[in-house]
């Protein structure tokens, strides 16, 4: 996948870069009679449009150069290829406008606190001039518009954005102009100037608020956000039992593409065919919930381990016991932040000798605690559960304290899911409707609340903690939903 590809054909390059330029001419000749006008008639309204010239022949120059090296494939010197020029050149354009809106809007409510009377011939001209200003960024406006639904770039949609709040500009300066005139007898009438500035300014702002939050993030190269983050991972877990192991995602935007890049590997045993059947599903799934994204499955070599039936026969998940209860208990300890009124040895304890602290743990709302441990040459590197809440006993599971010890590298994605699969299976088992979990906005729970996210939990309730320092989740996921994700049933319970 080459990083210096266009966003847009040859053909449309050429097309969006003359576009750019009839702007930057037709702004350069109108530039010299709006100044005049605006200066012998001292509104507002009309200075507001120096200011929108100025930004436009700017932005315009910045786009039409960057549009004309692209097409000519002079982009050498820029490491991240021509997604990088078109959103530099958006942001640039942007941040000039929104700069000089907020200067305007400034003088706009000094004038409000001391108002001027207009020159009412120049005014009158200014109408005029205004009414013609409108006719040509309307049409600029439409031109560009349907350039950017054909090919989408920064560049293009700055100019689209930018000529429809020219428009708007026209028509507001146009309104407030002929209402001064109409009203002018009236004392109030000094205020209709100003006003209007003000407004235009503060849409014009609020309008390339989104151009310039895409383009930092695009020059930042930050990740996708959560929501194509999460599309991502939910398309791994559907096609979890192709591949191996999971060694990351990288992903980015450039210009109106998004691009993935996502580090399998495969059981060596496997054959070619079901590897790229598997790498086509996944390719295929995001592509469908990302639009204009590109795909990367960089096939990365296997661990050095055992092979994976030898994994799965020494890791295995069993019931909890005397003998690991202790490292059970250390294992939730040094995950969690343990409360006074968390009590996780007494339901370890309730698992194994029902009946001991029976009482205690239904005055918390906890009843039948179920644990297991996932075990490794003897060794607990992973344990979760399941437990019925009285109060909502025929309707849901409950998840216990499930944690995996995360200094034991390689297998951890895979076990993580292990864990949580028994989780299912188990909750399944009872025929009840959801699987609810407890957990909190702690950093140390982040990875296990993207786990649970990525499967189909939802967020049903928020609370503050007692002491107002994090927040407790509480998630849910319908168990019929859940089995699906998990495959449940094409799973033995000798496989768990």
């Amino acid at each position: 996948m080459s990083l210096t590809q266009h966003s847009a054909s040859p053909d449309m390059l050429k097309a969006q870069e003359r576009a750019v330029r009839l702007g930057v001419l037709l702004d350069m000749g109108s530039l010299l009679p709006v100044l005049v006008i605006a200066v012998l008639s001292g509104s507002m309204l009309l200075y507001s449009d120096l200011l929108d010239y100025a930004r436009s022949i700017t932005a315009g120059i910045i786009a039409w150069g960057i549009l004309r090296r692209i097409r000519k494939g002079d982009v050498q010197e820029y490491d991240y290829g021509t997604g990088k020029m078109e959103s530099l050149g958006g942001l640039a354009g942007s941040l000039i406008f929104m700069v000089g809106l907020l200067i305007m809007a400034g003088f706009a409510l000094h004038r409000i606190f001391y108002p001027i009377e207009l020159n009412a011939g120049f005014t009158a001209l200014g109408v005029l001039s205004q009414f013609i200003g409108l006719l040509i960024c309307a049409w600029l406006w439409w031109r560009n518009l349907k350039l950017a639904r054909q090919a989408s770039t920064p560049l293009i949609e700055m100019e689209w954005r930018a000529k429809r709040a020219d428009t708007l500009n026209n028509l507001a300066v146009l309104v407030g102009l002929v209402l001064t005139l109409a009203l002018r007898s009236m004392p109030w009438s000094v205020y209709i100037d100003p006003v209007c500035a003000l407004i235009f300014t503060v849409y014009g702002i609020g309008s390339f608020i989104p151009t310039v939050r895409d383009g930092i993030l695009d020059l930042l190269d930050k990740t996708l956000v959560e929501e194509l983050q999460l599309k991502i991972n939910r398309n791994l877990a559907v096609n979890f039992d192709g591949y191996e192991g999971f060694h990351g995602v990288r992903s980015r935007r450039m210009g109106n593409r998004v691009l993935i890049d996502i580090a399998l590997s495969f059981d060596p045993k496997k054959r070619i065919s079901d590897m790229m059947k598997t790498v086509e599903s996944l390719k295929e799934g995001i592509r469908h919930d990302i639009p204009n994204s590109e795909v990367n499955i960089i096939i990365e070599a296997p661990e050095p381990s055992a092979s994976p039936d030898d994994e799965e026969k020494k890791t295995q998940i069993v019931p909890l016991s005397k003998e690991t209860l202790p490292s059970a208990l250390k294992l939730v300890r040094s995950t969690f932040r343990i409360e006074s009124d968390d009590k996780p040895e007494w339901e370890m304890e309730e698992c194994l000798e029902p009946g001991t602290h029976v009482e205690e743990l239904r005055a918390l709302g906890i009843s039948n605690p179920c644990y297991w441990v996932l075990c490794s040459d003897g060794r607990v590197l992973g344990v979760t559960g399941i437990y019925i809440n009285p109060k909502y006993e025929s309707e849901a599971v409950w998840g216990t304290w499930s944690a995996y010890d995360t200094t034991k590298k390689g297998k951890l994605s895979r076990n993580r899911y292990r864990l949580m699969r028994k989780v299912v299976y188990e909750a399944h088992a009872t025929g009840r409707k959801y699987l609810r979990l407890c957990t909190s906005d702690f950093p140390e729970e982040k990875e296990a609340n993207h786990l649970y996210d990525h499967v189909g939990f939802t967020t049903y309730m928020t609370k503050k903690s007692q002491d107002g320092k994090y927040s407790i989740l509480y998630k849910q996921a319908e168990l019929q939903h859940l089995a699906k994700v998990f495959k449940l049933d094409r799973i033995k319970p000798e496989e768990l």
